[in-house]
């Protein structure tokens, strides 16, 4: 009588469910179950990976012993897909002297970072990789949303590609995907390990279905007539409003930007590097974050679930420091991510508490809407240090600026269990301070 009707209940939302027997009569069974259990989760993980349904009804009497499965499960082993032709991407390619590669989010892979690199050093590639793509080299453009504030004012021939390419999930940048869905004419190709039909640009000419690493790896030594000159425009807005971001931040007052780059530029080399939706992980594509090994989000619908227990999951496995920085109501809505025995002190979490869903101020004329602070920036009295003492996460606090190396240092040497710090920021005062640097970036002259 507690029971909804379950099967198939996120049909709309994953790649594919099953609903397991009840009840369990011999090992035979246990064994059928234990392999449509792992037939799933290869679906998980192959082509487009993406969740899968696991329905598990418990029937009663509760309390009976299971059957032994006494026989190894054999992994299910998925279709291989059959690759695509590279013959009109290599053409094109070939043709191409201003070509465009868009990395979208990606897990850390050597292999691809390192054909990406040697791609970004030839002439008439440019290469954009958001933090959350995980691609290091010098000549690529990661800062993508804060060069595209000012490209957007700037004479389009310079900076428009003949070809565009792209692979991976999500990309944050509003501005780079309203900005290439309105060029005309642009040939695109998307490189998957599935046909996934998606088409984030409006401008889609053909999917190549294959391994990442493979399909790029074809293009290296194939067309070399690049137009050095789309590079160096590219590089120089880079430049340009690096030095601005710099010296913007240098005397901007206190605020959510602030706050986020000094935790960036307090947090220790070579740890984990969470973003949570909404504010943190679009202000976070805003700095360089190659000191981190790894940045995650967890984009998908790009809501605030999950933020937390996605970071917690990772810390448990993980030998590094594991650095989340997530909003205050984010925090608050995942913090049962915390009812974890298996946290460890390699967990940091800042929140960023700006007393609510501060990104909405962000938005035109969103905070003269009436109930505003009450149903859409969500102002709330929760107190984050009852959360985390509640949990057994050691709390620190830092508010409005004063004293941050000082909580800072101490929150990220603690060690006898996972810490949290608070920092408070103005609530007003958050979104003057971000539409005064857009302006500061985009400035002509």
């Amino acid at each position: 009588n507690q029971t909804i009707r379950q099967i198939n209940v996120f049909q709309n939302y994953v790649k594919d469910s099953i609903h397991l027997h009840q009840p369990l009569h011999d090992a035979f069974e246990l064994s059928n179950q234990h392999f449509a259990i792992n037939k799933i989760i290869n679906q998980a993980i192959s082509g487009i990976k993406g969740p899968v349904h696991i329905n598990v009804p418990i029937a009663e009497p509760l309390y009976v012993d299971l059957p032994v499965c006494s026989n190894n499960i054999i992994i299910y082993q998925p279709e291989t897909i059959e690759p695509s032709s590279t013959k009109p991407l290599v053409e094109q390619w070939a043709k191409a002297t201003k070509k465009l590669i868009v990395c979208g989010e990606t897990a850390p892979n050597e292999k691809i970072n390192e054909i990406i690199g040697r791609l970004a050093s030839q002439e008439g590639i440019v290469v954009l990789a958001e933090p959350i793509s995980n691609l290091h080299h010098p000549n690529i453009v990661a800062e993508i949303d804060r060069a595209m504030m000012l490209i957007e004012t700037l004479p389009l021939s310079d900076f428009l590609p003949d070809l565009l390419i792209s692979f991976g999930g999500p990309v944050v940048s509003k501005r780079l995907k309203q900005w290439l869905q309105k060029q005309p004419g642009l040939v695109h190709f998307r490189l998957s390990d599935d046909e996934d039909k998606i088409d984030t640009y409006q401008n889609l000419t053909e999917t190549i279905i294959g391994e990442t690493e493979v399909l790029l790896n074809e293009l290296i030594d194939t067309g070399t007539n690049g137009d050095e000159h789309f590079n160096q425009q590219w590089q120089a807005v880079l430049q340009k409003t690096a030095d601005r971001h710099s010296q913007y931040l240098a005397a901007a007052p206190f605020s959510d930007l602030k706050a986020i780059a000094h935790v960036l530029n307090a947090a220790p080399n070579g740890s984990n590097l969470h973003l949570g939706n909404s504010t943190p992980v679009r202000y976070g594509q805003l700095f360089n974050l190659l000191k981190f090994t790894a940045v995650y989000a967890n984009r998908g619908v790009s809501g605030i679930d999950g933020c937390v227990s996605t970071a917690a999951g990772v810390a448990s496995q993980s030998l590094q420091t594991n650095l989340l920085i997530v909003g205050d109501l984010s925090f608050v809505y995942d913090s049962n991510g915390l009812w974890n025995k298996n946290l460890k002190s390699n967990f940091k979490i800042v929140v960023i508490n700006n007393g609510g869903g501060g990104i909405f101020r962000l938005l035109p004329g969103s905070d003269q809407t009436a109930g505003f602070d009450e149903f859409i920036e969500t102002q709330h009295p929760v107190c984050i240090e009852k959360i985390a003492g509640a949990f057994g996460v050691e709390y620190f606090s830092c508010n409005k600026g004063q004293d941050f190396q000082t909580a800072f240092t101490d929150f990220i040497n603690w060690e006898q269990s996972p810490a949290l710090i608070e920092i408070i920021t103005p609530r007003l005062e958050n979104a003057q301070v971000y539409k005064n640097y857009v302006e500061k970036i985009k400035f002509v002259g």
